[in-house]
């Protein structure tokens, strides 16, 4: 695997930074602000998203791209999770949003925070201080939309009354650049969403991917043995091309490949090449299947 993505779970007061560690938007029902008739949500902080259009990709310099603040001016208000593809179609660029909410007098309760992700990378600023960030805010941007994150923040950096949190999101409009689902509440609370969203994106992804590699080299074995038996050899080299399209669910980064663009068709050319191997194994296998019909009739 390529270098992990800076961004990651962990405690952070007094403006420390978390550790390092494993996030296009999903699409569950959510709102910028939290709906009443969703129970589950209710038990959340009830938070206002907005978002603004900052500067294009060939804008940024360097690898962390331009960190200038926030733009003043163009905010609208959205609802997570959210891409920006069908308010700013063709925009490859930083999108901005700007997520609200008040907390009560002192004294404060620590807060967790979770986020379901971004496409492709982002830098996190809460009250003005870096939380955390990914590795690469310019080409080739990190990919940080296959992976959830979580914090627990407290004072200082939490404070009584209004809080926001800035998120620079980097990304393409192509591949739904944009933001997941953000919630804040207990530190349980934040890490429960984690956990089951770490489950699905990420653990049951390594799980799927180990299975294929086994079946590959399983059955790459038999057709060494029964070169004959061309069926073994077109399914491991199915399940072994379908890994190269499969990395796509796990890569944090676009190493070795030189950007995102280069990536994706890398990644569409290996799913093409693996679904003529399925088809030449289905073929091979049909024919097989039906000399077997006949044998037995």
């Amino acid at each position: 695997r390529g270098p992990r993505s800076a961004v990651g779970t962990g405690r952070c007061t007094g403006g420390s930074r978390p550790g390092t560690a494993g996030p296009g938007p999903r699409r569950p029902p959510a709102g910028a602000a939290i709906p009443a008739h969703n129970a589950a949500a209710a038990r959340f902080v009830p938070i206002t998203v907005e978002a603004a259009r900052g500067e294009r990709l060939d804008e940024a310099a360097g690898p962390q791209g331009n960190t200038a603040s926030a733009p003043n001016t163009g905010w609208v208000p959205v609802e997570l999770p959210e891409s920006w593809a069908p308010r700013w179609p063709d925009f490859d660029g930083v999108v901005w949003y700007r997520v609200r909410w008040t907390e009560p007098a002192p004294p404060l309760s620590p807060r967790g925070l979770f986020i379901d992700g971004f496409t492709m990378a982002a830098a996190i600023h809460l009250n003005g201080s870096l939380l955390a960030t990914d590795r690469h805010l310019a080409e080739p941007l990190s990919r940080s939309w296959n992976q959830p994150h979580w914090w627990i923040v407290d004072a200082p950096q939490l404070r009584a009354g209004e809080n926001e949190l800035l998120v620079r999101v980097s990304g393409h409009a192509v591949y739904l650049g944009g933001l997941g689902l953000v919630r804040i509440g207990s530190p349980e609370q934040a890490r429960a969403l984690y956990d089951a969203s770490t489950f699905q994106r990420r653990s049951l992804q390594w799980f799927g991917l180990g299975l294929t590699l086994v079946m590959g080299v399983l059955f790459g074995m038999l057709w060494l043995l029964r070169r004959s038996e061309r069926v073994y050899g077109w399914f491991a080299l199915h399940s072994l091309v379908w890994l190269a399209y499969a990395q796509n669910f796990i890569a944090t980064e676009a190493w070795p490949l030189p950007d995102t663009h280069t990536l994706q068709r890398f990644t569409l050319m290996a799913l093409i090449l693996s679904m003529m191997c399925f088809v030449q194994f289905a073929r091979y296998f049909c024919g097989g299947t039906a000399r077997w019909l006949r044998h037995v009739a």
